[in-house]
């Protein structure tokens, strides 16, 4: 039996052989007018872009803005950022859209994305990588909530108050605060990211949802071993459940 790998190198070299290049069939030119009309979503990146130096801001937009992204998923607070900290976080990102108001705004419904590709604007959906500025406080959730934070995962590599991470093994899952975390955020309409949560977490959280759950940036375990790939049952169950996967 061929692995994933093995199947890809075969199926590439035949395809090869065959002339068989549709990539080239467009000119460069309607590639790019493709590309400039597609709605494209980077979901891990510019992790707190509020803290970039006022000096670099001018620069670094205009580089998102030559790239064609149209909506970055932005992390707040970092791997492990305190309460504080990422309250911070969120105050400088704000600050950073009040002063670009012609061409930044934030994402808070799904309304907001179409906006922002009309608009021309790059948008940004406030998110956590961590669970570290929760610490073990349901109530915090409904907070970031109405400052805008919108993904939220239940751990990063390490244990949290509500599962563990990639990093920490698969013997143990979801906890139950990490039961009542999930079900707050299916209520608020917050979304729950499991992109570095370990194999168990993962299962019994998309298991455990009402609504979708994403991997917002994961690989698959199956063609690379890594704490961090997912399995294909559980990419599986994440499909049934209407969620979405981003490598």
């Amino acid at each position: 039996m061929l692995t994933r790998r093995e199947f890809a190198k075969a199926t590439g070299g035949a395809l090869a052989l065959a002339g068989f290049k549709p990539w080239l069939r467009a000119d460069a030119t309607s590639a790019a007018e493709l590309y400039r009309q597609a709605f494209v979503l980077d979901c891990n990146t510019l992790s707190s872009a509020g803290q970039t130096p006022r000096a670099d801001q001018k620069d670094l937009l205009k580089d998102i803005h030559e790239s064609g992204v149209t909506v970055v998923k932005c992390t707040l607070g970092g791997g492990n950022g305190k309460f504080e900290e990422t309250v911070a976080d969120i105050g400088a990102l704000e600050q950073l859209i009040e002063a670009w108001p012609n061409d930044l705004m934030a994402v808070r419904v799904a309304g907001d994305m179409v906006r922002a590709q009309q608009e021309h604007k790059l948008g940004f959906i406030y998110s956590f990588e961590a669970a570290s500025m929760l610490e073990d406080k349901l109530e915090r959730i409904e907070m970031f909530r109405h400052l805008g934070v919108r993904v939220m995962q239940l751990t990063y590599n390490r244990r949290s108050p509500f599962g563990v991470g990639c990093l920490d093994g698969d013997t143990e899952g979801l906890t139950d605060l990490g039961h009542k975390a999930v079900a707050k955020m299916n209520e608020l309409g917050v979304a729950v990211d499991l992109s570095h949560s370990n194999t168990q977490t993962t299962r019994e959280g998309i298991a455990a949802s009402t609504k979708p759950v994403i991997f917002s940036h994961t690989g698959c375990r199956a063609v690379y071993q890594h704490p961090r790939s997912k399995e294909d049952r559980d990419m599986k169950a994440l499909a049934d459940k209407g969620g979405v996967m981003i490598p």
